[in-house]
């Protein structure tokens, strides 16, 4: 004889399991992002749906699995950043919309403390630690590198007869990303207070060369950018 109650909470938990492992997966990203030394992180991406959000997008309201990354990845300062994207030919297409749940990179101060949490705090916490302590890594070697490769570039272009070079290429959200509220789309300024960790030390190590930020294409938010010296 069939148990009604029993089936129910069998699948109840089975629900609350597939729940919690897409959520995991998710603050992975997250923790992938750290690892890497990141600007800026995305860790979900979502469409505009009432599942995720009002009509008003002004108005978001988190539910689901989205609520718990969040919830997840709050000591990183998580926010939520628009996007949108044309589906389809020009004709007949049409355009999408939603939200990213985002953290950048975190300052300083905050470094300490996230690396300092404790046992006591719990797994989620543990693991930022360890992500933040590796990405802090991660940034000092890729420092040393591009920095051992410029003098090799800049001499290389001193003896063309040339009185600059690129000594980085920068990628964008793992070593820049804009302001939230900068158009998606539309080309802006790239400025030093928008670089990640390891180009605002190779900005502020070569200041001597008057480096410059070019962009090399006009893709808003997703344009390459190169860091260029002068002598």
């Amino acid at each position: 004889m069939l148990d009604i109650k029993d089936l129910r909470r069998q699948t109840a938990a089975s629900q609350q399991q597939e729940f919690e492992e897409a959520a995991h997966q998710h603050f992975e990203r997250a923790l992938v992002g750290l690892r890497q030394g990141r600007k800026q992180t995305r860790v979900m991406r979502m469409r505009l749906d009432p599942i995720f959000c009002s009509e008003k997008q002004l108005e978001v309201t988190l539910a689901g699995v989205a609520h718990r990354v969040f919830e997840m990845c709050a000591q990183l300062e998580p926010e939520l950043l628009s996007w949108t994207n044309w589906v389809g030919s020009r004709e007949e297409g049409s355009r999408e919309s939603g939200f990213d749940i985002v953290f950048s990179w975190p300052k300083a101060d905050r470094q300490q403390e996230l690396i300092n949490n404790t046992e006591a705090n719990g797994e989620i916490a543990r693991k930022i630690s360890m992500a933040m302590k590796d990405g802090l890594a991660s940034v000092q070697q890729r420092v040393a590198r591009i920095q051992s490769d410029a003098l090799e570039k800049c001499s290389k272009r001193a003896k063309a007869c040339h009185s600059s070079a690129s000594i980085m290429d920068l990628e964008p959200y793992l070593d820049f990303a804009y302001p939230k509220e900068s158009p998606e789309h539309v080309e802006m300024e790239l400025t030093p207070e928008c670089l990640g960790p390891v180009a605002a030390t190779i900005f502020a190590a070569y200041a001597e060369g008057k480096p410059i930020l070019q962009s090399r294409g006009n893709l808003g938010r997703y344009s390459w950018h190169d860091l260029i010296v002068h002598w």
